[in-house]
């Protein structure tokens, strides 16, 4: 049991810090480092507090304070996503959406005009009121469930356990924990502010005006590249073309002469 145990605790440890690390720029108000830390120790005694009442105790009473430290964070990163980040989410991509059908109906429109255009004839084309994109969405959602997978612990059954079974001391069970109920929304820490969460906007809005910027500088310089080669050429053509004008005029001379 108590390798079970400790394997447990390994993998949530390993979840936090890994969840903590994925959100870098927000500061968890639950399970701080120092905590995990604490945590961590624990860990590593795990075997001897379990000889002794008096550890078992105090390995006990701090198993049950991380664990309602990690249950009031699993319901402020609920109440995070739900009430802040899919609100703004939904909005966004509502709005996406309508762009996208409007994008999308212009262009079967432009398709249809060029068709009409060149063949004379009436095509009936239709625009989908949504576009066909769930594919890629779902490589995308699990391209980062593989990134980001949740650690699950090592299952040891006592069978696998190497040495001979020995008879643990005589330690009275701890009382069983009972399952804590989720603290009242008003007691949660407060959620993160926007800039938290997506950085600084105006930050952003600048960086990505310098990077179309630069686009467009190297759009500019990939035109007049291309242009300045395309004249080259023809300059080169036409100075070619010349000189078989004059070649063909100096052998119809030569052979006027003779």
């Amino acid at each position: 049991m108590a390798v079970e145990t400790r394997n447990y605790l390994c993998a949530a440890l390993q979840n936090v810090e890994g969840a903590q690390r994925i959100l870098n720029g927000i500061k968890f108000p639950y399970c701080a480092p120092d905590e995990m830390q604490t945590l961590r120790k624990a860990v590593e005694y795990i075997f001897c507090d379990m000889n002794t009442p008096p550890r078992h105790a105090h390995a006990f009473d701090c198993y049950s304070a991380l664990y309602k430290r990690c249950h009031a964070l699993v319901q402020w990163v609920k109440y995070v996503i739900d009430d802040t980040i899919k609100k703004d989410h939904n909005k966004v991509e509502a709005e996406f959406k309508a762009i996208q059908r409007q994008l999308r109906e212009e262009r079967m429109k432009l398709i249809h005009d060029k068709i009409h255009q060149v063949t004379g004839e009436q095509v009936d084309m239709k625009a989908d009121d949504q576009p066909k994109n769930a594919a890629g969405e779902d490589d995308h959602q699990e391209e980062i469930k593989h990134e980001h997978s949740i650690v699950q612990p090592d299952v040891i059954s006592a069978a696998d356990m190497p040495g001979d079974k020995k008879e643990m001391p005589d330690v009275p069970p701890p009382p069983q924990p009972v399952a804590a109920p989720p603290p009242p929304q008003e007691q949660l820490a407060p959620p993160p502010s926007m800039e938290d969460l997506i950085g600084d906007v105006k930050e952003i809005q600048k960086r990505h005006e310098k990077d179309m910027e630069e686009l467009r500088k190297t759009q500019e310089n990939s035109r007049a590249r291309a242009d300045a080669s395309l004249e080259a050429q023809l300059r080169e053509r036409r100075s070619r073309q010349a000189r078989l004008r004059v070649h063909e005029e100096q052998m119809q001379q030569m052979e006027s002469v003779q």
